[in-house]
């Protein structure tokens, strides 16, 4: 299993080193969600994966919030296209609204 805890995370740069810090991404990783949408999609191994994240944090920046709303978004993607890949979130209510206020807002990438 990999855990990924993302609880400090304060730029997008510092959540994509520490996707590739913890996970088996290729050295070409492109260090978006589009990139990590393709590796873990491509990929026949089986991965448990974990993200730890405090849904509480009241200091998140705005772009690290989009990201995560992102990551989450992909993350169910993940699972429901690969039966080999399962992501659960620590930390993370169950109910939360991944999509914020307005499932059309454009958060910058596709998740």
């Amino acid at each position: 299993m990999y855990q990924i805890d993302i609880r400090n995370i304060n730029t997008k740069k510092e959540l994509h080193q520490r996707l590739k810090d913890t996970l088996p991404l290729p050295d070409y990783y492109g260090n978006n969600l589009d990139a990590l949408y393709d590796v873990l999609t491509e990929t026949s191994d089986e991965m448990e994966i974990c993200f730890i994240w405090d849904d509480a944090r009241e200091d998140v920046p705005e772009e690290v919030n989009k990201t995560i709303k992102g990551l989450k978004r992909l993350s169910s993607d993940v699972e429901e296209e690969c039966p080999n890949i399962s992501i659960t979130w620590l930390g993370s209510e169950d109910s939360l609204d991944i999509y914020g206020d307005d499932p059309d807002e454009n958060i910058g990438e596709d998740w």
